[in-house]
């Protein structure tokens, strides 16, 4: 995954799959994605003797896009158009970890181990500098504590801050067991992980024999309903203003039970709560719209370049 492949080039490897579902973070790495791409057509040189290039590439669209002649590449997974045909990647906000856990899912892949997952992020690691909204950018190359290898990140490298929510990457995986459970056998080699929503296996009984028993993880709490999901993070202020409003109009109505004055205030706090949800409902259609919208932007895309690949055509470098 991401970059991951500095380390594979120092050990002389590939795996037979590759993900990048970060759209800041792949185009950071373009270079670096369109050499692992060119080295299955015996562009970029060849690969030590019994290293077989990668198979498949899941990748945004914004990058596939930047790749250019090398996104026509028909081992190239356009993961934003897969996801808007496959109900299962639709599981949650994107992180690169738990959506190529579902994307390997989807390819039939059964059973699945994790290996390296923690997920104990330091937000802002020293030798970063914020640059635009929940970006950050490598100025200096220091000890990284979030990856497996010090300089996984490199100065000039970019990427989001890993959690711009509280949360956002463990609610990720929690809603990626929710889908899996009782269809795919997964299981976390990393005994000190913080995602712990699927089973433990110990990593050396299992690199040996192949096989290993497997510790249950914690419960996985059951998906948020209708009202939670829409007083998420997404709408508190609206919903704030709704439920401050409604509070207001019961305590004044308890104050004073039947005076019209106060019964005219709750009757307009009930009002404004009415308003309040309402705008909830239009905000929600309105995204629920948007996300349709650049969905069929992106089918339309991908028509177009599975057409280029079949018929042979590709982009040019312009």
């Amino acid at each position: 995954m991401n970059a991951a492949y500095r380390h594979w080039d120092r050990i002389n490897w590939r795996p037979t799959h590759y993900a990048c579902l970060d759209v800041v973070v792949g185009i950071s790495h373009l270079d670096g994605i369109r050499r692992l791409i060119r080295e299955g057509r015996g562009s970029e040189g060849d690969l030590p003797a019994g290293i077989r290039p990668i198979g498949q590439f899941a990748l945004r669209q914004n990058v596939i896009d930047a790749l250019g002649p090398d996104g026509d590449d028909p081992r190239v997974v356009n993961f934003d158009a897969l996801r808007a045909q496959t109900a299962l990647l639709k599981a949650g906000s994107i992180t690169t970890g738990s959506h190529a856990l579902l994307w390997l899912a989807h390819l039939g892949f059964d059973p699945i181990f994790l290996l390296g997952i923690d997920g104990n992020y330091k937000e802002i690691v020293s030798g970063a500098r914020r640059k635009a909204g929940i970006v950050l950018e490598i100025v200096e190359q220091q000890d990284n504590p979030n990856y497996f290898f010090a300089d996984y990140q490199q100065p000039g490298d970019r990427y989001h801050v890993p959690n711009p929510r509280p949360g956002l990457h463990a609610g990720a995986w929690v809603d990626a067991a929710r889908e899996l459970a009782s269809r795919v056998n997964v299981a976390n080699g990393n005994p000190a992980s913080s995602v712990r929503v699927f089973p433990f296996v110990d990593l050396p009984t299992l690199l040996a024999k192949g096989e290993a028993p497997t510790i249950p993880g914690e419960p996985i709490q059951p998906r948020p309903g209708f009202l939670r999901s829409m007083l998420s993070q997404d709408f508190k202020p609206l919903a704030k203003a709704g439920l401050l409003a409604l509070l207001g109009g019961a305590v004044a109505g308890l104050l004073a039970a039947f005076d019209l004055t106060v019964l005219l205030a709750f009757f307009f706090a009930a009002l404004i709560t009415t308003v309040v949800l309402g705008l909830l409902l239009i905000v929600r259609g309105l995204r629920a719209l948007r996300t349709e919208t650049a969905n069929l932007q992106i089918q339309m895309k991908e028509v177009a370049r599975q057409s280029r690949i079949g018929s042979g055509r590709h982009r040019s470098e312009d």
